[in-house]
């Protein structure tokens, strides 16, 4: 028995991709991180040839990955990833005296890059896509840290980031029993919400003087850099040419100003800043018209921001603030009733476009008139079981409302097609019925805990 050999062991079977949704947005992700690799080298040249070589590559590699990303074939994409990583060799071999000039960071950085885009024909399984997206987060990593980096290198990282965030939200999506409309309004929420909170974050949360982030006001605020810096010195976020901006005339006289306080004159002199990093000659054409739009809207908001500010100083009589609270407290009280007629408004526009979908708001619109008399849906409960359990319904507005079921229930579960006019006659059913139920009584709340409906039985 020979003590030294090893039985290697067997990896274990990651699941499969299930969806191409994943293997575009980790090519959107990867495209926008060889384009960040391209910009932090845009002095030495080849901008433009860079922008189309790594395009033809990430299609090369990705289009590789959707074709085959749902075949069953061990070997699907094994030809078309040879030749790439052929080619990734080469090239490596070619560009490794830039190690000596450019640093070996950057070459290593390359290497990830065109090696995770010749793998990318065979992305078929889970632990690809791990792989890839973790290469693509730790080569934006290395860039962002890079002494070449500044803020403007956002415009590249940002985008890759939110790309490889949504590609995991899809992922996870695309396992659960959802429907296509409801992954992509959660994936449009998720994206806002990132957004949101990373604006919030770099905006007011205090940050080290580096990776772009001081160039924000309240940057170098007390409590993470120890202090604010001084004339002169300045975050290197916006290059020298940047420091010396904040440093003199207006801009830097509001940077420096208030002893920490991100006022006006710190956004006055962000807005200065951004305008000086536009000038620089290397950035793209629609880089710097993007950074001077930006410009041109901070300056905007801010004059708002300060007349808002100024109308605000405005000393309002006492009865203002009591028709302030009285339309709350309106608005409030009849938010059901409101619901409704939003909900049928917006039916109404969608009748010619979406019959469907209008149906689908009318109804939900009753539900909302229901919800508003107490009579709230329980868990497991259907629709028609919901509708007809309020006790206080009329003869006729019964009748109505076993005809707006019928009509529901004839597209939602039956063969039938929803037309406009079906979609109008249901709309003004259910009109009729939130006006015929604002009238009626409510349901009585009950005493102790609701049970839902009783099983059906066969």
């Amino acid at each position: 028995m020979n003590l030294w050999r090893r039985t290697p062991a067997t990896a274990p079977n990651s699941p499969r991709l299930g969806t191409r949704g994943v293997v575009v947005l980790t090519a959107l992700s990867y495209w926008c991180t060889c384009m960040a690799l391209m910009y932090l080298n845009r002095r030495a040249g080849g901008m433009g040839f860079g922008l189309v070589a790594w395009s033809l590559w990430t299609w090369w590699g990705f289009q590789g990955a959707w074709k085959h990303v749902l075949a069953q074939e061990a070997l699907a994409g094994r030809k078309r990833s040879i030749a790439m990583g052929s080619v990734t060799a080469l090239v490596a071999v070619l560009l490794f005296p830039g190690l000596l000039r450019g640093g070996a960071i950057l070459w290593l950085c390359l290497c990830l890059l065109l090696i995770t885009g010749a793998r990318a024909p065979r992305m078929r399984t889970d632990r690809d896509f791990y792989l890839a997206l973790l290469v693509v987060m730790t080569v934006g990593f290395w860039l962002a840290t890079d002494w070449a980096a500044d803020w403007t290198l956002w415009f590249y990282l940002g985008p890759a980031w939110l790309w490889g965030a949504l590609a995991l939200a899809w992922h996870h999506a695309a396992q659960a029993p959802l429907a296509g409309w409801k992954k992509i309004a959660l994936a449009c929420g998720f994206m806002a919400l990132v957004v949101t909170l990373t604006s919030s974050l770099f905006l007011w949360a205090p940050r080290p003087p580096s990776l772009g982030f001081g160039f924000l006001p309240g940057g170098d605020v007390q409590g993470w850099a120890g202090s604010r810096p001084e004339a002169g010195e300045g975050p290197a976020a916006l290059g020298a040419g940047a420091g010396a901006a904040r440093g003199s005339g207006a801009g830097g006289a509001g940077w420096l100003g208030g002893a920490g306080q991100a006022g006006a004159s710190d956004w006055q002199a962000l807005i200065n800043a951004m305008r000086h990093s536009a000038q620089d000659g290397s950035i793209p054409q629609w880089q710097r018209r993007a950074m001077h739009g930006m410009a041109d809207q901070g300056h905007a908001l801010l004059e708002r921001w300060q007349s808002l500010q100024q109308t605000l100083s405005i000393p309002y009589p006492p009865w203002w603030w009591l028709l302030v609270l009285a339309a709350a407290w309106c608005g409030w009280h009849w938010r059901y009733r409101i619901g409704v007629q939003l909900g049928l408004l917006a039916a109404w526009g969608l009748q010619p476009v979406s019959p469907w979908l209008s149906m689908r708001l009318s109804t939900r619109s009753l539900d909302w008139a229901l919800h508003g008399k107490g009579c709230r849906a329980l868990p497991g409960e259907s629709r028609r079981e919901h509708w007809l359990r309020y006790p206080h319904w009329p003869q006729v507005a019964h009748a109505w409302v076993l005809q707006v079921l019928d009509a529901y229930g004839s597209v939602r579960f039956g063969d039938a097609a929803a037309t406009a006019d079906q979609a109008q006659r249901v709309r003004l059913v259910v009109a009729t019925l939130a006006d015929i139920l604002h009238e009626l009584p409510a349901m009585p709340r009950p005493a102790g805990p609701v049970l839902g409906p009783a099983p059906r039985r066969a």
